[in-house]
């Protein structure tokens, strides 16, 4: 008899890498040896953290978890060198595209700037009022 319970992912996990693992392997044996990559850039302003981008890479792509830059540095740029420098990694790794999202407090006026393109929006996710925004920039 089948019993679902609510569980920890820490139970599940390696269920659930397994499982994805397989059928990787089975449809795209060539990715065999492309493990997930986490990518972390960070700029610094002499000794102060002032912004960082955090990446993870899966294959040919590469997804943006986080970029964010402290206010007191905001103005500066430092998200647009960010952003450039995230690329620049990405296609010396050979990947196709970039994916992200963002809510609609944050950032979809500057993704727009830095060439990516709005491929959907969701209203009220994840709350009633706010609209997220998922962005892909394809690289050459």
């Amino acid at each position: 008899m089948l019993t679902i319970k609510q569980s920890q992912f820490e139970h599940v996990e390696v269920f659930v890498q397994d499982v994805f693992k397989e059928q990787a392997e089975t449809y795209f044996d060539e990715l065999r040896d492309k493990e997930e990559e986490r990518l972390t850039l960070a700029a610094y302003e002499g000794e102060h953290l002032a912004g960082a981008v955090v990446a993870k890479r899966q294959y040919d792509h590469i997804y943006i978890e986080f970029i964010t830059v402290d206010s007191a540095f905001q103005g500066r740029k430092i998200g647009s060198k960010l952003m450039n420098a995230i690329e620049n990694l990405s296609k010396e790794r050979n990947i196709i595209n970039i994916t992200l999202r963002t809510r609609s407090y944050q950032a979809a006026g500057f993704y727009k700037k830095c060439g990516y393109t709005c491929y959907a929006t969701l209203d009220d996710m994840p709350m009633r009022g706010v609209s997220m925004h998922y962005f892909v920039k394809r690289l050459n």
